[in-house]
């Protein structure tokens, strides 16, 4: 299998979704991080999420990235060959329960590799003002794949 490394800039569809106490909150929790900041919600500023709450955020469009790629003669097919290979995160601003965040991605960068392919995304997610909230830099390798 092989992909055009031209094929960097391919944008994602827009993924929206609400942050709900319960989510952050259960989060927290699954991850045994008590910090009072994510649970105690009569403190003042109410509550916050957990900064790694992030990848949650971004895990839909991830565990289908094929939904989300727009461009058709994307080779979709090379999708089943990836494994996580890297992350990068900027936080810019807190989560807090009560947005409603829109991710907006795009590939950025498709790198040769001894192992394969090295397909670099950015997922920028923003508040419904426009805000930024985090971004995020994942790469997959796609192991065997030609650039």
């Amino acid at each position: 299998m092989e992909i055009d490394p031209s094929l960097a800039g391919t944008p994602l569809k827009d993924f929206v979704t609400d942050i709900s106490w319960r989510k952050t909150t259960n989060y927290a929790a699954a991850v045994q991080d008590h910090n009072p900041v994510y649970f105690d919600d009569e403190r003042p500023g109410g509550l916050i999420a957990p900064p790694m709450f992030s990848v949650a955020v971004t895990w839909p469009i991830l565990e289908r990235l094929w939904e989300f790629i727009e461009l058709e003669k994307f080779p979709r097919e090379i999708l089943a060959t990836q494994v996580h290979y890297s992350e990068h995160l900027i936080f810019h601003s807190p989560l807090r329960p009560g947005t409603k965040v829109r991710v907006k991605g795009e590939i950025v960068a498709i790198l040769p590799h001894r192992a394969g392919t090295h397909m670099i995304m950015r997922l920028k997610a923003e508040d419904e003002r426009g805000q930024p909230l985090f971004t995020e830099y994942i790469g997959g390798m796609m192991r065997g794949v030609h650039c």
